[in-house]
């Protein structure tokens, strides 16, 4: 049985962390866009690197807490807050929003979980490559949320769903350190990065666990009318 996440918690989290960024929830991370779903007041930790939220989910499964992970907060589903049961701590990645990695050649880059998907576009654009998950809050949204509920956005019948466009991500889970799982790797792992996604979605306030960042796939450029490149050729 899971605890609300409160004031004496609050506490004990922050003199075990005493680095991590921990603050009471302002309204926004309280409601979806359209105030259709809204939870209970609580606090917001945002680490600042994947070593700290690995620290804050192993802390919340001791004190068995729940975590509600929160990205962009632009989705229309409510996926981003806790209406109802025990009041979860809300753990925000707007910290780790880097772009790692580069790899020309292979057509594709290494994004931190909060960062927003015009950020991945840019820094595919100064490859002069195209990545091309795009919807109209992609100033805002993270990636990390995006192939979290698999979003499809303005290019989904071309270029397909979020998850076909990431070739692995770093995953933290509970009873176990942070670590990469390749779309390759699927035999060892029993999971591909688009099911651990999923699962991790649906477990991350009980089972505490989430994602840091992802490997995405971006592909070169050509006329629109004359076809893109085709994703998940390596998945």
């Amino acid at each position: 049985m899971l605890k609300p996440f409160d004031d004496a918690l609050a506490e004990a989290l922050q003199q075990s962390l005493p680095n991590l960024k921990l603050k009471p929830a302002e309204a926004r991370y309280l409601e979806e866009p359209r105030g259709k779903y809204s939870a209970h007041p609580t606090f917001v930790a945002a680490p600042l690197s994947t070593d700290m939220v690995a620290e804050v989910v192993s802390f919340a499964g001791s004190a068995r807490f729940g975590i509600q992970p929160y990205g962009g907060g632009t989705g229309l589903v409510g996926g981003q807050v806790t209406p109802e049961g025990p009041t979860p701590l809300i753990l925000s990645l707007e910290n780790l929003n880097a772009i790692r990695e580069v790899y020309p050649s292979e057509q594709a880059l290494i994004a931190e979980a909060g960062a927003t998907i015009s950020d991945i576009q840019a820094a595919a654009e100064d490859l002069g490559l195209l990545f091309p998950l795009s919807y109209g809050s992609q100033d805002s949204a993270q990636i990390g949320a995006g192939l979290s509920v698999n979003s499809g956005g303005l290019n989904v019948l071309r270029y397909g769903m979020a998850r076909n466009l990431c070739l692995g991500i770093e995953a933290v889970l509970r009873w176990h350190c942070p670590s990469w799982l390749e779309a390759s790797a699927e035999r060892q792992h029993r999971l591909r990065p688009s099911q651990l996604a999923d699962w991790c979605r649906g477990h991350a306030r009980r089972h505490h666990c989430g994602f840091t960042e992802a490997c995405c796939e971006a592909g070169a450029r050509r006329d629109r009318l004359s076809g893109g490149f085709r994703p998940g050729r390596r998945a």
